[in-house]
């Protein structure tokens, strides 16, 4: 699978912000997952050395893999599922986030909650606490099917959690669709203080044009499918756009394919922030800078997590996709249509730019 350039940007603007971006991000390797494996992985997050858990977006089923990566490349080089649980209470989990205690976090996409499981394995999983009063109340307006998506810890801060919802909130204007993008709101939760959340606007891209012939697929969309903090108050936040897309690239070689994966940073930082709970804040949104973008056919990365440090300093950064099946009806074949996506993770190098 070969690199694109940015998508759906002026073709100056993209080398103007990579020089300026304060870290890089560099495609390592993809890796596909033995026959057999999980289904519906929405979320992941690093247990410890190379131990992850892996949340199945179809009930509260957190699955245990190692994942084996050559420290002098980052390059993964095997996947091993080794046992799972499920936790009470989720019904449809998308996001995970592990404590330095232990403690899992977890975000529900049905009704927008959250969870967090202080007693999880080797121990059985209890009862959850419900965390959903953290949230802002405006999140339980989401569109259906476009909520808590997202989720991840704070590394400075282990009482700080991240997260988003897929597709903008109705107060914040409509979602997206090919003919603009919107705006979604980025959430910081202060769990330790119980403090009003923040929030900050990121900008997300409009969806893939509609076919000239329709499509076999589901309808074209853009949102956001998960994000990584890494400190500081900044994030990698992965955008997910659905819609068939035909690119040339400046060799003249061309390539196509279902699903456009974006990968950008923000520093929350630099812009102002907005209490969460505002339903018609006057907020600039967070400066998004991209740091790569890519074209798939058949694997949906919903989870993205910080993996272990590399010999030279740099981070890794390990990507999941659904590997779901999924049913949509395709107008074209006048039919109901079941598709199977692909198992993977996807490894990328991450490094502060001096």
């Amino acid at each position: 699978m070969r690199h694109l350039s940015l998508l759906a940007l002026p073709a100056l603007l993209p080398r103007l912000l990579l020089a300026a971006a304060p870290l890089s991000l560099t495609f390592v390797g993809e890796l596909r997952m033995p026959t057999g494996s999980p289904e519906g992985l929405s979320g992941i997050d690093r247990l410890r050395d190379n131990h992850y858990a892996f949340l199945e977006d179809s009930g509260g089923r957190v699955h245990f893999a190692d994942i084996f990566l050559d420290l002098s490349t980052g390059m993964p080089t095997n996947l091993v599922f080794t046992a799972h649980t499920t936790l009470p209470h989720v019904v449809d989990g998308e996001g995970i986030a592990i404590a330095p205690n232990g403690t899992f976090y977890v975000s529900d996409e049905h009704h927008s909650r959250l969870f967090s499981f202080p007693d999880c394995p080797p121990a059985p999983p209890t009862p959850p606490n419900d965390l959903t009063p953290f949230l802002p109340a405006l999140f339980q307006t989401t569109r259906p099917n476009r909520s808590l998506e997202s989720l991840s810890l704070d590394p400075d801060d282990p009482a700080i959690l991240w997260t988003a919802t897929e597709d903008s909130l109705p107060c914040d204007g409509p979602g997206s669709s090919p003919d603009h993008g919107t705006r979604v709101r980025l959430c910081r939760l202060s769990l330790g203080t119980r403090s009003d959340p923040q929030a900050w606007f990121f900008p997300v891209e409009p969806a893939p044009p509609v076919a000239p012939h329709g499509t076999l697929g589901p309808s074209p969309f853009n949102g956001i499918s998960d994000l990584c903090a890494i400190g500081k108050g900044r994030l990698i936040v992965m955008e997910r756009a659905y819609g068939p897309r035909f690119v040339t690239h400046e060799d003249g070689t061309q390539e196509s394919g279902f699903i456009t994966m974006r990968l950008s940073f923000v520093d929350t930082h630099e812009t102002p922030p907005f209490s969460a709970n505002d339903p018609s804040p006057s907020a600039h949104p967070l400066t998004k800078i991209p740091l790569d973008s890519f074209l798939t056919a058949d694997l949906n990365y919903e989870g993205i997590c910080l993996g272990p440090t590399l010999p030279d300093g740099s981070r890794t950064l390990v990507l999941v996709s659904d590997g779901d099946k999924n049913h949509f009806r395709a107008p074209r074949l006048n039919r109901d249509v079941t598709f199977q996506w692909g198992k993977a993770i996807r490894v990328y190098r991450l490094q502060e730019n001096p």
